[in-house]
């Protein structure tokens, strides 16, 4: 019932996001191996664009810091089912066996719990598998910026998608729901795909907050058709040196003056669309040799064939220029203040 979930009243903390509504999976939804990649949820049908395909509750839902505690206090007392859910996700370093009803395990209600009975739960597993299956609850503000990460939670069914830099899954969070959707039509045996990370960053900074430190990031590298162009596009030294015009033009802005930040903004832009171009005419000839196939999986029959042609070029630099959007969205942002 949409209109009864975004009619929630504003929230304050994690316990005002508890919405009373069960959880939901689209009939063509299995959770199964996926060679090269462990497991993932892959469809057995087709499926619309944007048609609705998970809607789940969180599983445990806190601030980030008490995350942890929480889940404990949870798996102590939950049911059997949910304990069991638990514990079938990835910690990073094992892939342990899902049964084959595992959808109406992950589905089945988490409110049910064994009062009075506390079972003993490993601490240092629970981290890891929060670590490694864990998702901030983004949200905007009135200004539309994101205000997503101080509050963290675990969703059970959706935990099980693999991660592309070009998803086909959109996940809005809805109270203590996340809804994911389509966000383009799928034949049977497509594999449902998330972003773990903002998308709108350039490869290098996707692939160090992918691979991470101790106890931070998802421990892999991405080998998705979009970091394999992007990286032959766009030399780590040119990349970096555009994250470095960014941070410069945050630190420079100052509210009271939005017609100086509405000019910083502009320049960015204008940095980051001719750094795109010189990049794509210096490195085509890298790109038609080294990334063909990954051509092909972002930009069909046009990218597979890697012809300089102007439907392609563009592409490609809309591809470059979205992966620094923050500039675009400070023009906005200070276009906004300095009309009104």
């Amino acid at each position: 019932d949409l209109p009864s979930l975004v009619s929630h009243p504003p929230t304050v903390g994690p316990e005002s996001l508890r919405l009373s509504v069960g959880s939901f999976c689209h009939r063509h939804c299995r959770v199964q191996l996926v060679p090269g990649r462990g497991r993932g949820i892959v469809l057995t049908g087709d499926v619309a664009e944007g048609e609705l395909l998970i809607a789940s509750k969180a599983f445990v839902l806190d601030w980030k810091p008490s995350i942890v505690a929480t889940a404990l206090a949870k798996l102590r007392q939950c049911s059997q089912d949910q304990h069991d859910a638990f514990f079938c996700l990835s910690d990073g370093a094992t892939i342990p066996w899902v049964p084959e009803d595992s959808l109406a395990r992950v589905q089945s209600s988490d409110e049910i719990s064994n009062s009075g009975f506390r079972r003993e739960v490993n601490e240092e597993s629970v981290k890891r598998i929060l670590q490694f299956n864990m998702h901030s609850r983004d949200c905007l503000n009135k200004k539309k910026a994101d205000e997503g990460g101080n509050i963290c939670g675990l969703w059970l069914l959706p935990a099980y998608m693999n991660h592309s830099c070009t998803a086909n899954v959109e996940r809005v969070f809805v109270g203590d729901m996340m809804l994911c959707r389509a966000t383009r039509a799928m034949t049977a045996g497509s594999e449902l795909l998330t972003s773990y990370i903002s998308p709108f960053q350039p490869w290098h900074l996707r692939q160090q907050t992918l691979s991470g430190g101790a106890g931070e990031g998802y421990g892999f590298r991405c080998d998705c058709a979009r970091c394999e162009v992007e990286e032959a596009l766009l030399p780590l030294a040119q990349a970096e040196g555009l994250m470095a015009e960014l941070a410069h033009a945050m630190g420079q802005i100052d509210p009271r003056q939005p017609s100086k930040s509405l000019d910083i903004f502009t320049r960015l832009v204008q940095s980051v669309e001719r750094t795109a171009a010189t990049a794509i005419d210096a490195n085509f000839a890298k790109l038609q040799r080294q990334t063909s196939e990954a051509c092909k999986q972002l930009f069909g029959t046009i990218g597979g064939a890697v012809e300089r042609t102007p439907c392609l070029l563009a592409r490609l630099h809309n591809l470059l220029c979205g992966s620094l959007l923050p500039a675009w969205t400070g023009v906005r942002a200070a276009s906004q203040q300095l009309s009104r």
